[in-house]
């Protein structure tokens, strides 16, 4: 076997997933293992432009696949909304790279996989075979799927409705090489969201406030802190709201924040970054939306952030 040995044929591994070709990120990533990393580069090149022209064939009719500077798109919309989708996919990186300088990272070689539906139906057909068999979960407006190389998807919903999520699943695209803790991810996204303009900054009014202060159990924090509450439909609008009033909570200046992202680790949510560089609990921080932590740290409802 040669360092520029080409891949083995897709049949080996491009697999089917719920009737769409995957690709078998565990074998790719075992067979170039010893490979350089220019070699490297070359082989993902070659396994997106094969995913992504099985995906297409399997789109079927209608369905195109589109280059543009970052991205490789396979879309079932009409070409004049494809376009507009592709032109804001590509104005999203470009502020998102430049409002997480040291944070996001973008990848120039290969291009990022995307792909546009023209249905519902298939994108819910394609959605849940990252979800669990079992259990009720909320809706997703769009979704990046890590697992490999990442691709991210949208739903074929009106335009209009899907610009923030294009903003916010690019934001988990450019962050995904930190493997962060959900909150931290979800937090940036939703920033990056009103930063763009597309979203309004929740207001902590009472009855928010009391919506987080019923919902926020032992049990429930502790799905915070591992990301299951966030597509938990009992929890998931309040595990949005809580990572965005945590990420403003944060104290310091943006580069020590940034410095503080970037070490934190999915494995501990980000715990013990926060004591190390921020000088912080993040429990604490939260405490006057949890009664349970409000009960450890004494806060009281004086203790709300303005």
């Amino acid at each position: 076997m040669t360092d520029e040995e080409e891949l083995p044929s897709k049949e080996i591994w491009l697999k089917s997933e719920g009737g769409f070709p995957a690709p078998d990120w565990n074998f790719l990533i075992d067979w170039q293992e010893n490979k350089s990393e220019q070699t490297k580069k070359r082989l993902a090149v070659s396994v997106v432009d094969d995913w992504v022209d099985g995906l297409c064939e399997r789109g079927g009719k209608g369905f195109e696949v589109i280059s543009s500077r970052h991205f490789l798109v396979v879309s079932g919309r009409s070409p004049r909304e494809s376009d507009l989708l592709v032109t804001s996919m590509e104005l999203a990186v470009d502020r998102i790279a430049n409002r997480l300088r040291g944070i996001a990272r973008v990848r120039s070689i290969p291009k990022y996989v995307a792909i546009l539906f023209g249905d519902h139906h298939t994108f819910l057909q394609y959605v849940s075979m990252f979800y669990p068999e079992e259990g009720e979960f909320g809706h997703p407006g769009g979704m990046f799927i890590p697992d490999g190389l990442g691709h991210f998807i949208l739903p074929g919903d009106p335009i209009a409705s899907i610009e923030s999520s294009i903003t916010h699943e690019l934001t988990h695209v450019l962050c995904g090489h930190l493997h962060l803790p959900s909150w931290i991810d979800e937090g940036l996204a939703q920033a990056m969201e009103l930063a763009a303009g597309l979203r309004s900054a929740r207001t902590f009014n009472r009855e928010l406030i009391e919506e987080h202060r019923a919902c926020w159990t032992e049990e429930r924090l502790a799905d915070f802190w591992t990301g299951k509450s966030f597509k938990s439909i009992e929890s998931q609008h309040l595990s949005y709201s809580l990572a965005e009033f945590l990420l403003n909570a944060l104290p310091g200046e943006p580069e020590l924040v940034a410095e503080f992202v970037t070490h934190a680790s999915a494995e501990d949510a980000g715990h013990e970054a926060a004591r190390s560089i921020l000088g912080v609990e993040l429990e604490e921080l939260i405490a006057p939306l949890a009664p349970t932590l409000a009960d450890r740290f004494g806060e009281s409802e004086a203790d709300l952030p303005e």
